[in-house]
């Protein structure tokens, strides 16, 4: 469990870097994050603002932890898909490799 929860720590954190890259502003993940179902809002302030764990969001949220890591997963989708129509792009799941080999073709 540890080593999921680790990538799926890697997984939002990747994302957020991205739209902050982008220049997404925070008013609109802000918006964003208004427009989240309520208990993934709090699963991902608990665990972005916060910096608690997925046991302890469980806990807190009387939450099974693999519904805390559903709700992340619900959030880094919401997140990637806003930078994606931010940006004009369409794959939202491209890796950092992926898109520099990408960059690279064009040229």
């Amino acid at each position: 469990m540890r080593t999921h929860v680790s990538s799926l720590h890697t997984i939002v954190c990747t994302i957020v870097r991205r739209c902050a890259a982008r220049r997404i502003s925070t008013a609109a993940l802000c918006a964003l994050t208004a427009r989240l179902p309520q208990d993934t809002r709090r699963v991902l302030t608990l665990y972005k603002v916060y910096d608690y764990s997925v046991p302890a969001i469980a806990a807190r949220l009387a939450l099974t932890p693999a519904q805390v890591e559903h709700h992340l997963i619900t959030a880094a989708h919401a997140v990637a898909e806003a930078c994606s129509q931010h940006t004009g792009g369409s794959d939202s799941s491209e890796s950092a490799a992926d898109g520099a080999r990408r960059r690279r073709a064009r040229t």
